[in-house]
């Protein structure tokens, strides 16, 4: 991985008035995947002591400087994380457990509900997990409709076209990162997606009918139940619908935004969302405004640090001092100070033959970020997944335009050269 520029920790979050620490400064974090570290790093600031619990493959040396205390276990086996995390607590009293990792949300709602800690229940956290259960929610309540249905076989594909008719969604029921999203336009398309969907292993997923329209995101934060609008994000896919951008603020008039705000907040309250932070998913139909998806957990895509510089807010950072009573909570949204905009790098698959125009665009005007992973002798995939990206760009302007122009204009300037073998 090359890091060339990173000026995000320049912009400091207006949040951080601290009041008196709770009963201990100690948290217990679960999980955490390719930016684990920085965010364990958001904790040092206030003192804050971290015990640590990840599996054995996933734990690197470098998080070390960052932790207090490490377990290294299979968290997802709740039987056995259960009395272990009563065991921490009784050595070592802390104040919040907390994951800001998908594949950790459910433990970590397991590991409250066990020991009377703040934060969300594991009904809410498991329907906002499962698609399937999120959407059967919605439509019983009458919110959001969505024609959706559990399938598990090529037939059942089959006959929810003929139900539904087309075009339509198949996608897994709890996977992240854009993984497995098929859109079917033609039932002659049914038969390799049912092939796909096996190379997957997946033994169900979730039938929708397609939602027209343009698709944002929106970042919240909830307080004891209340919810506030962070920021709402515009963004681009390719066409198997992997994210390659983001922008920040999203394009909206003020009817539309406030229509989004209100929506969002409605959406909370029928999911119970009581605690921290949360990323939902948006689709501006002509029927109407449509809940895609939703997390416990701020965006990814690097989306936490857009927020951050165009609003000086760290929900990462926010996530982890709510929790221990270490922040106060925001009453409104947070006032725009900057666009914001993060373009992903997507090279043609083959073995990477060259990397150039790193140096240039490292004096690019309004370069906050870049993050080139990939090097010379690296295989390159096709993008079909967020992980098969190389690379990002984070730039900011004055308004978001400028942030999107600056942005596209530094990503043409990084080369990265590859031939098929």
């Amino acid at each position: 991985m090359i890091y060339l520029k990173g000026y995000i920790e320049n912009y400091k979050p207006f949040f951080m008035s601290l009041h008196t620490m709770s009963s201990t400064n100690r948290i217990l974090y679960i999980g955490g995947g390719r930016e684990i570290a920085e965010t364990l790093k958001k904790a040092k600031p206030w003192g804050l002591e971290i015990i640590y619990i990840q599996h054995k493959e996933r734990f690197r040396e470098e998080l070390l400087p960052y932790v207090d205390r490490v377990v290294l276990i299979d968290y997802e086996d709740i039987d056995v994380l259960i009395p272990i995390c009563k065991t921490l607590q009784s050595l070592f009293p802390f104040a919040s457990a907390i994951s800001m990792n998908e594949d950790a949300l459910i433990p970590t709602a397991y590991v409250c509900d066990a020991l009377g800690l703040p934060g969300n229940s594991i009904e809410t956290v498991k329907t906002l997990k499962d698609k399937s259960l999120m959407r059967q929610r919605l439509n019983q309540l009458g919110f959001s409709p969505v024609a959706a249905q559990v399938g598990y076989t090529l037939s059942d594909m089959l006959t929810f076209v003929q139900d539904n008719g087309l075009p339509i969604v198949i996608k897994p029921t709890d996977a992240s990162g854009s993984l497995g999203v098929f859109r079917v336009d033609d039932t002659a398309q049914l038969e390799e997606i049912w092939q796909q969907v096996q190379a997957l292993n997946l033994s169900s997923f979730l039938m929708e009918e397609y939602l027209d329209g343009p698709e944002i995101s929106v970042e919240s934060f909830t307080f004891h139940g209340r919810h506030v609008v962070l920021a709402a994000t515009d963004k681009v896919t390719l066409s198997n619908h992997v994210e390659i951008g983001h922008s920040i603020p999203a394009q909206l008039n003020a009817e539309t935004y406030e229509q989004v705000v209100l929506f969002v907040k409605t959406f909370l309250d029928a999911v119970k969302l009581e605690e921290g932070p949360a990323h939902t998913e948006i689709k501006l139909t002509k029927k109407g405004l449509r809940i895609i998806e939703s997390h416990n957990r701020p965006g990814g895509d690097r989306i936490n640090e857009l927020v951050q510089v165009a609003y000086g807010i760290d929900m990462k950072a926010m996530t982890l001092g709510w929790f221990c009573g270490v922040v106060e909570p925001l009453e409104t949204s947070p006032q725009l100070q900057a666009g914001a905009a993060i373009r992903f790098l997507a090279p043609p698959a083959g073995i990477v033959q060259e990397i150039s125009g790193l140096e240039v665009a490292q004096q690019s005007t309004g370069l906050v970020e870049m993050y080139v992973w990939v090097e010379v002798g690296d295989r390159i995939n096709v993008v079909n997944e967020s992980y098969d990206r190389s690379g990002h760009i984070i730039a900011t302007g004055v308004t978001v335009q400028e942030a999107i122009d600056r942005c596209e204009q530094i990503s043409q300037q990084v080369q990265i050269i590859t031939v098929e073998r």
